[in-house]
């Protein structure tokens, strides 16, 4: 002898945690890798009354994932350190913070662009080293996630930038290549309301068979 008890509580136990499960990933994050070269460009420029060299960057690629097929940038470097540098050899710093050199100029970053909305924001800093014989830069920094819109909003992880590109003052702009490697977390895909809205009216249905065949006798079976 058994009773219906027995077979519909499972089943509707199970489409309470087959709601459960696609409620869920709504509110967790999802570790994202992404690694891509861009066509790199600034047009860095020295800007003496002010001890300063501002780069503002911008990298292009047809093929990044996640549609982030272009970045834009902004730093600063000591204009002092940066024609050491060009001189000798000596890695110089840069920074998206203007503080880091005691000046308030407007505050630089990275922002990854992609379909719609979608957006990607961090801080820069690292260090450029120039060739005096061929000036060539190359370019190694850390980059911070610190947010992000559309499908990127409240990112947030870690990534660097590799890049080299040649320097000529002289030219309006400069070019090269970046590599970019970053790994951060952001909010997973919300489930579309028909999933859920089938679960429910399934385990709905369920908990309606159950009152129907509960008013009955007990079924048996040899």
């Amino acid at each position: 002898m058994f009773n219906l008890r027995n077979i519909l509580f499972p089943t509707i136990g199970l489409s309470l945690i087959s709601i459960g499960s696609c409620i869920l990933p709504s509110q967790a994050q999802a570790l994202i890798n992404f690694t891509n070269e861009y066509d790199f460009s600034t047009t860095s420029a020295p800007v003496p009354e002010k001890g300063l060299i501002v780069g503002p960057g911008e990298g292009i690629s047809k093929s990044a994932g996640f549609g982030l097929t272009k970045f834009t940038s902004l730093v600063y470097s000591s204009l002092a350190d940066a024609l050491a540098g060009t001189q000798t050899g000596a890695p110089f710093i840069f920074d998206s913070n203007p503080q880091t050199f005691g000046k308030n100029e407007p505050q630089g970053g990275i922002t990854f662009i992609g379909e719609g909305n979608d957006k990607l924001f961090g801080t820069l800093k690292g260090t450029n080293t120039v060739n005096p014989s061929t000036l060539t830069t190359t370019v190694s920094g850390d980059i911070i996630i610190n947010g992000g819109e559309g499908r990127f909003k409240s990112a947030s992880g870690i990534g660097t930038v590799l890049a080299n590109f040649s320097l000529d003052f002289n030219k309006p702009v400069n070019t090269g290549k970046a590599l970019i490697n970053l790994s951060f977390d952001a909010p997973k895909s919300i489930p579309e309301n028909t999933s859920l809205v089938g679960i429910s009216v399934a385990a709905l249905g369920a908990s309606l068979m159950f009152k129907k065949k509960h008013s009955r006798t007990k079924v048996e079976v040899e």
